[in-house]
């Protein structure tokens, strides 16, 4: 995620998950370029991704598969069951 976990940028609870402008930026076109970089420059990879992630990374997870990179193989996303009361 942008902004997250050492990553550059600004992290923002994003809403957006739209696939007609590939300059846009939001969470899905950052996971398509996310995993073409990885396919493109990790030494001795397959060439075959997943992805999992639970509670806000988890809908991230699945937003990949509004465009999915050809190389992305999975997604796996779980949500976090809140209880009241």
């Amino acid at each position: 995620m942008r902004g997250r976990f050492k990553s550059e940028g600004s992290f923002s609870v994003s809403t957006l998950a739209g696939t007609s402008d590939p300059k846009a930026v939001n969470d899905t076109t950052d996971a398509y370029d996310t995993i073409d970089w990885l396919v493109k420059n990790v030494p001795g990879n397959n060439g075959n991704v997943g992805i999992f992630g639970v509670s806000y990374s988890g809908l991230t997870a699945a937003l990949t598969l509004l465009h999915p990179h050809p190389a992305l193989k999975r997604s796996a996303s779980r949500a976090r069951r809140l209880i009241n009361g």
